[in-house]
């Protein structure tokens, strides 16, 4: 069935919605930052049937729709190879902190004992996919992704989830097996070894952090944030040295820790620290190593946030206390010096070699902050390298766009989250017809909701459970007092597990808005119809905020000026094979705040404001769970 795509400015594809509600502390603005950014589309449909007219919920029936990309896959909907894409804080021009999106992290290796260059990339929530090469060794072709089940629940910090981990690959044990070396935001480097065999790649999340992680300094103190670790016998005493990319602003340096440990047990401090390149201006850098003039002596390349790629020749076998020399002119393609599809000023690439084509030259393979990957063939010589324009590599789109509500609004539209920046893999949710999906059948509109899981893809790389089920549960409901910038205030009882990183993995979270003239002291009905299998934890919670200013002439920005009160109401509910109506009645009665009651006495001369919120719950089976959700109403008794 064709469907209409409503209200959807352009907007840059391949990123599905991120979940992220922020609460900040009183006078402090609420934000969500929920969107899917997708090209604008529009489709026929049939009329959708008309949700009751006094429900607070504008659309409870799932009939505003948006296209997402379903990336579990490994390829966009375009059809070309894609990760999913994340913005981090970073300082950016001029000093001040911003969000900086990320680019694909990308290494090439033979991961199958094939003969065949084979692609591993990590994408901007950290998952790690590898795609393997089903081409020739010099017409290489990739169709999908095999998901690795290896993830690390992203960095808490200030009310933000942080990832931003870059990726090398090395052979660091000499057994053919290739281990992979991680480095995070908050600068942290990891080494998570390959426990499979030269066939079958395997790398585990690992029971704690601390099991993977490697310290570089004797006290622990971190060289950078944004870290991009590259691993090379730099001075040549066999043994692999650890090549640091700084993501800090203006002093970026890359930085050389000689190993004194041995492969098998790498040790790195500041004992056996250099500055191998510095910045010189450039930020969020990503090194690779290769001999670029073919004298035998290695050189770096280094990607940076600009999408310049810059070229660091060595003036000869390296000497402690030497620096390697930042060419003038950073490496050209065709006619362009700057690749990658971020936003202006901020589109940082990460670039790694290989001859992808056999060719005996080799190639750049670049990891864009659009999620894609991009490689740029050498068709210059062994000592003058040329590269031609970079071309996005494409595969084989099996799962296809589906849709979901309208997030375009964080106020009037759902906030839909399914663990997908949480380690919650291949778990998905859309909008589906009867049509579509026979267990949809006996909905009350057009569409119903629905959260469920994509089947695996993985032929060689075994399969793992990755669920995080955290030790603590955050409940709390504060009144806090949120002023927009016209000064009407928003209580933020709202605080539930707003760190979706404190729940488990693959709970599936619904919240809306209600925009204050809806609500009023009384009571109401919230109804919805829940089915599925393999849903546990279900429960709603009913948030609702009262506020009142006595006297609309005084200063509407100054807390002083108001009182008000938080309601939180809340319901276990169970989910089951056949459609299950869920009613409950909402109670607005405010005790600490009696006036809040009493709305009709303050109309003349004040302000009385009653804004709600309704969040749903439940945890759902990988695999083999399913859940649907339609029809939500709230309406007055």
């Amino acid at each position: 069935m064709k469907r209409k795509i409503q209200d959807i400015s352009p907007i840059a594809p391949h990123e599905q919605t991120r979940f992220n509600k922020v609460l900040r502390t009183p006078c402090m603005k609420f934000s969500c930052l929920a969107a899917i950014l997708v090209p604008a589309l529009v489709f026929a449909q049939n009329t959708p049937v008309p949700a009751p007219a006094n429900n607070g919920f504008k659309d409870g029936r799932f009939d505003r729709l948006e296209p997402r990309d379903n990336l579990w896959d490994g390829v966009d909907k375009d059809g070309y190879l894609a990760g999913f894409v994340q913005d981090v804080d970073a300082i950016l021009e001029g000093g001040a902190v911003g969000r900086l999106r990320m680019p694909q992290s990308v290494q090439v290796a033979d991961l199958n004992g094939d003969g065949l260059l084979d692609l591993l990339t990590v994408d901007g929530y950290g998952y790690t996919r590898v795609y393997f090469n089903r081409g020739t060794k010099t017409e290489p072709k990739f169709t999908h992704c095999e998901m690795v089940p290896l993830f690390f629940r992203p960095v808490w910090r200030t009310l933000r989830i942080e990832t931003g981990l870059h990726a090398c690959l090395a052979d660091s044990e000499k057994r053919g097996l290739q281990n992979l070396f991680l480095g995070d935001y908050l600068g942290r480097l990891m080494l998570i070894k390959n426990t499979g065999n030269p066939k079958v790649p395997e790398w585990r999340t690992p029971s704690k952090l601390e099991e993977v992680l490697l310290p570089t300094t004797k006290d622990g103190h971190l060289w950078a944030n944004l870290l991009a670790p590259m691993v090379y016998d730099w001075n040549g005493d066999g043994k692999l040295d650890l090549l640091l990319g700084e993501g800090s602003y203006s002093a970026n340096s890359i930085h050389l820790l000689l190993n004194k440990g041995t492969n098998l047990a790498p040790k790195f401090d500041e004992d056996g620290h250099e500055y191998l390149a510095f910045g010189e201006g450039h930020e969020q850098l990503v090194p690779t190593v290769v001999d670029w003039n073919g004298d035998g002596i290695p050189d770096l390349l280094v990607g940076d946030r600009m999408g310049t790629i810059s070229l660091y020749l060595s003036k000869g076998p390296w000497k402690k206390g030497t620096q390697l020399e930042l060419q003038p002119q950073p490496v050209k393609f065709g006619t362009q010096t700057t690749i990658g599809k971020g936003r202006p000023g901020a589109s940082c690439v990460s670039p790694t070699v290989a001859d992808l084509n056999g060719d005996g030259l080799f190639d750049l393979v670049i990891g864009e902050s659009n999620g894609r990957i991009a490689v740029a063939y050498n068709i210059g010589t062994a000592t003058e390298p040329k590269f031609g324009t970079p071309v996005e590599l494409r595969g084989e789109d099996v799962y296809k766009s589906d849709f979901a509500p309208l997030q375009k609004n964080n106020m009037t539209d759902w906030e839909i989250s399914f663990g997908q920046g949480e380690g919650n893999f291949y778990g998905s949710y859309t909008c589906v017809t009867p049509a579509e999906d026979p267990e949809a059948a006996g909905s009350e509109g057009q569409h119903v909701l629905k959260f469920g899981y994509n089947p695996s893809l993985n032929n060689i790389i075994r399969r793992a459970p990755v669920i995080f089920t955290p030790k603590t549960y955050r409940k709390e409901a504060s009144g806090n007092v949120i002023f927009w910038g016209d000064g009407t205030p928003f209580i933020g009882a709202m605080a539930m597990d707003y760190a979706t990183c404190l729940v488990d993995s693959n709970t599936a979270i619904m919240r809306h808005h209600i925009e204050c003239g809806f609500l009023k002291p009384g009571n109401f009905k919230l109804s919805f119809r829940v089915k599925g299998r393999g849903v546990k934890n279900s429960r709603l919670w009913f948030f609702t905020g009262g506020a009142l200013m006595r006297d609309a002439k005084k200063d509407p920005r100054s807390l002083l000026n108001w009182v008000y009160d938080t309601i939180t109401q809340e319901e276990v509910f169970t989910v089951g094979a056949n459609w299950t109506v869920v009613t409950k009645t909402i109670k607005i009665h405010f005790t600490k705040e009696p006036d809040l009651n009493l709305p009709d006495r303050w109309k003349a001369t004040g302000k009385i404001l009653y804004p709600g919120l309704l969040e749903i719950r439940a945890t759902v089976e990988p695999e083999a769970g399913v859940l649907y959700v339609d029809d939500i109403q709230v309406t007055p008794m």
